[in-house]
């Protein structure tokens, strides 16, 4: 491809990796960061490359970015702030929050590369270092040695997949003392949902042989190993008040499927989903707004509401609430008393009678 050019534009993000070796491979003419055609830093957008190529060619660009951005600012203005949020029913939400309740500022919080570093944010505040995928364990494991105060570490099933085994063999190989929540949805939720090894599902979409975290884990020597599901928020702090005390690694699984993937099986399946309101029982502690977090929940005219087009029914903001006051609609209790709760819960475990 260079034998037959001259001059060569290179848009790459990141560091201008592809451009040094381009520039050794071949006496050509380069066009990209190193020499300001392309900026060092900065996601790429179609305003940033076609003003790089128009420089190159020594032309104008079709139309006058300039404007248009500062248009596109003034009118930024005008919309409400929407920063980024975990989903309606996430499990990594209520794995946070019972987190959250038990380190009570006063645990080191390593954290990893997924959707739920979005747990580093108000009001969950729960991630408080993210490196890079893997990271998580292999902190944990240096943090031990220097700090007294607990770890609870948190890193994804398909991240631990992908790069937390060796930092956790290391951890266990060298006594390391931490707990390590394994945040299993069973997906790459961060990315679009793709497959992993413990899906049992291959990226061709063929069947493949399922790695069984639990058992993986074990297998590395970790003795303490637990799986929860995280909805059930008063046996996630209990659990992770057991791990704490164990002299060693730690390893919780919070497992439930990611709840975009739950909620689209229930509703093909035909499925009720249950409409969660909220009460006159309510007194405004706030503990669903300021504590928890979920974008279902809003204060609408100085009360808290669900809005039900969002509510996934997974009623831990009912479980959370100190008075009680987040509860099945009253217009539900019919088809409740015929057996809800058998055909919701994720694992199956209730039986109506």
């Amino acid at each position: 491809f260079l034998e037959e050019i001259e001059k060569v534009a290179i848009v790459e993000e990141l560091d201008p990796f592809i451009e040094l070796h381009v520039k050794a491979l071949k006496n050509v003419e380069v066009f990209g960061k190193l020499n300001n055609f392309f900026p060092m830093n900065s996601e790429y957008t179609v305003h940033l490359v076609e003003q790089g190529i128009a420089k190159m060619l020594g032309i104008g660009t079709s139309r006058n970015y300039s404007e248009i951005i500062e248009n596109s600012n003034e009118v930024a203005k005008l919309a409400p702030p929407r920063p980024p949020v975990l989903c309606p029913g996430c499990p990594h939400t209520a794995s946070y929050y019972a987190i959250k309740k038990v380190a009570r500022n006063n645990m080191a919080l390593p954290s990893d590369i997924g959707c739920y570093t979005l747990a580093a944010t108000k009001p969950l505040e729960a991630v408080e270092t993210c490196i890079c995928m893997g990271a998580s364990v292999g902190v944990s494991n240096g943090l031990s040695y220097v700090l007294e105060n607990p770890i609870i570490a948190t890193v994804g099933d398909s991240t631990f997949l992908h790069a937390g085994i060796p930092a956790l063999v290391d951890a266990v190989y060298n006594g390391a003392k931490f707990v390590l929540v394994i945040l299993d949805n069973n997906t790459t939720g961060m990315t679009g949902h793709q497959p992993h090894p413990g899906t049992g599902v291959r990226p061709c979409g063929l069947k493949g042989k399922a790695v069984n975290i639990e058992k993986l884990v074990k297998g590395i020597g970790v003795e303490f190993v637990e799986v929860v599901n995280p909805y059930d928020i008063r046996k996630m702090e209990k659990t992770l008040k057991r791990a704490l005390e164990h002299d060693g690694v730690a390893v919780v699984i919070s497992r439930m499927p990611c709840s975009l993937i739950w909620n689209r099986q229930r509703r093909k399946s035909g499925e009720r989903i249950p409409v969660y309101t909220v009460t006159d029982d309510c007194n405004l502690c706030m503990e669903c707004i300021t504590s928890f977090t979920c974008p279902a929940i809003s204060i609408r005219d100085g009360k808290v509401a669900i809005d039900e087009n969002l509510c996934v029914g997974c009623g831990v903001c009912s479980r959370i609430c100190p008075e009680k006051a987040i509860k099945i609609c009253q217009q539900e209790i019919c088809w409740v008393r015929g057996g809800v709760c058998s055909k919701i819960c994720p694992d199956k475990a209730n039986k109506f009678r």
